[in-house]
């Protein structure tokens, strides 16, 4: 698989608990070692061999001021979301295969985690892939670090924020997909979306991942694939403050390399 298109996700406000860390108004321009947090994801995207243009989806003056001038980068407004800010990228790219999209907090992100989700993507066919790394994987080679894990039968996963997408069942899948995030946390919600049989077999931990890949591939109407990572990386996001100090760490560390 070579010669996509990426977006990288920077639209959302230091709203969160990461703004008593940063006075920064946007996630993205937090700073790490003296860089941005985006400006570590865009390196390994614009170094990435399988990557051919790139769109930044967030303000405007800041992302023109660090990317503006450089080749085969594009800018597109943030959305109130980040399925806004998605769909604002891909109206500027007008992609004609696949995309990849990543978040803007994934600063410990890797050409060689990139390569090897693409690479593993490749074996598959769908149109939207999902990475998920092993609670294992995350503990030994990131001991402490704090993520959400869900418990499936077949083990503990925690979710990435690297996805492959085919942009044509985007627009399509959208307002589903608002409606997932929103009724995230009402059990009720849920159960209208995914089925109550479903629910509580997820609750109980007896849903192995490709029952959930299959339920959530019905409720979207597309053909959804779970791509099982080996890089913590992709998936080891910053949105508090202890993720924050474990980055700008294990970055320093790496810069002394």
């Amino acid at each position: 698989m070579s010669g996509i298109d990426a977006v990288i996700l920077a639209g959302s406000t230091n709203a969160g608990r990461l703004r008593n860390c940063s006075k920064e108004a946007f996630e993205a321009m937090v700073e790490i070692e003296k860089k941005p947090m985006v400006s570590y994801v865009f390196d390994v995207l614009k170094k990435s061999k399988s990557i051919n243009r790139i769109v930044l989806a967030g303000p405007h003056e800041q992302m023109s001021r660090l990317f503006g001038n450089i080749d085969q980068v594009y800018i597109a407004p943030g959305g109130d979301t980040p399925i806004d800010s998605l769909m604002n990228a891909l109206e500027v790219l007008k992609p004609q295969g696949n995309v990849l999209v990543a978040t803007c907090d994934i600063p410990l992100l890797t050409i060689d985690s990139v390569a090897d989700f693409l690479k593993r993507c490749s074996k598959r066919q769908a149109d939207v892939y999902y990475p998920v790394i092993p609670k294992d994987v995350n503990d030994r080679l990131y001991p402490g670090v704090k993520r959400t894990y869900i418990r499936f039968k077949d083990g503990t996963f925690t979710g990435g924020n690297l996805f492959l997408i085919n942009p044509k069942v985007v627009k399509g899948a959208a307002d589903k997909a608002r409606a997932f995030v929103e009724k995230r946390k009402s059990p009720i919600g849920l159960a209208k979306l995914v089925g109550w049989r479903f629910l509580v077999k997820f609750l109980l931990r007896l849903v192995t991942l490709k029952e959930t890949e299959e339920r959530v591939s019905r409720i979207f109407g597309i053909k959804g694939a779970v791509i099982i990572s080996p890089f913590p990386e992709v998936g080891i996001d910053v949105d508090k403050p202890s993720d924050l100090a474990l980055v700008r760490e294990k970055i320093a560390q790496r810069i002394l390399l």
